[in-house]
Parts: structure tokens; sequence; C-alpha cells
């Protein structure tokens, strides 16, 4: 085997295992800009578009940095590998 079929190999291997580590089927990942409090934070995500449209089904429900949680202001209800998904308390907000 080559070193380029051996690297491709490789390739093939590491994508079941990256999606593992979140609930989504959908290979298709795209850069999305952390959802902190941080309104100056430009840190970006790889998350994959489905995860994306599942999480923000619920309007209070956000991607963050796990590093970026501000549990005074928000619960983690899941987390993943590179992100968190948090539900925010919002002044004022009905649960």
């Amino acid at each position: 085997m080559s070193s380029d079929e051996s690297c491709a190999e490789q390739k093939r291997m590491e994508v079941p295992e990256r999606d593992k580590k979140s609930r989504s089927t959908n290979f298709l990942e795209i850069l999305f800009k952390c959802e902190c409090d941080d309104l100056t934070c430009l840190k970006l995500i790889w998350v994959s578009t489905d995860e994306y449209a599942h999480t923000h089904r619920k309007n209070r429900h956000f991607i963050v940095i796990p590093s970026h949680v501000n549990t005074s202001r928000e619960a983690v209800l899941e987390r993943f590998f590179n992100y968190a998904v948090v539900e925010k308390f919002f002044r004022g907000a009905s649960s």
C-alpha cells in the first residue's frame, strides 16, 4: 500500500469516529460563530448543519465552546467534544 493509499484509508477511518461525538448522522459540517455571552467573541466551531438546526428549534438553545459556558446565565443541556448546547436564562422569560 502506498503512503497516499494509507493516508486515504486513515481519513476514511477518522470520519465515523468524529461523528460519534455528536448526535448527527450528517457529515456536512460548517463553521459557526460561538454563541456565548461575550459579544466580542469571534471563536468558530465546527458543527453539522443537522445539529445546528436541531439545536435552534428552541429559541433559547445555543451552541458555545465548552470553556465559554456561563453557568450563572445558562444550563448545559449536552456536551460534545468541541461544543456544548446550552439553554440561556433571560430575565422575565418563562420556562
